[in-house]
């Protein structure tokens, strides 16, 4: 998989300017697995992204779901999207 702008980062590839990072697999939520989320408590989803909450400003590896409710957006000191290397 060949992308503009990708760059390797010690264990992942940035795409462009660290919105989007190419990753191996992707991680249990922190959200659903450690604080037993409302939105979904019998199930630790994948994470989709990677990025600071509003929790006091500690990051974490968020899916759709958390991301939406507690994420705080993407770019340089906000957050990256996760996506699936081939």
């Amino acid at each position: 998989m060949m992308h503009h702008g990708l760059r390797w980062h010690g264990n992942c590839y940035i795409i462009g300017m660290a919105h989007t990072v190419l990753v191996a697999h992707l991680p249990d939520c922190d959200i659903c697995k450690h604080l037993k989320s409302r939105m979904h408590p019998e199930q630790v989803m994948k994470a989709k992204y990677d990025g600071k909450t509003k929790l006091r400003g500690i990051w974490a590896y968020m899916c759709q779901a958390c991301f939406d409710e507690l994420g705080i957006g993407l770019g340089v000191g906000k957050g990256q999207e996760l996506v699936l290397s081939e």
